[in-house]
């Protein structure tokens, strides 16, 4: 797991924590303004889905 991983992973804790609609539209913002180069985004969620981590249901994304 990289960095962006991990920063990925609790994007989507807090979102989820919060009650907070959690969207890959809303967690690309949010990595956006956490500095991250967003042209491998969809690969980090791939990882983490793959992994077992989280699930992605459309634009919905959440942890398991």
């Amino acid at each position: 797991k990289t960095e962006n991983h991990a920063a990925l992973w609790q994007c989507i804790r807090t979102r989820t924590a919060h009650k907070e609609p959690c969207t890959i539209a809303l967690l690309r913002d949010d990595m956006k303004k956490l500095g991250y180069e967003m042209k491998n985004f969809r690969r980090w969620l791939g990882k983490l889905e793959k992994d077992g981590v989280i699930y992605v249901d459309g634009d919905d994304v959440g942890p398991l």
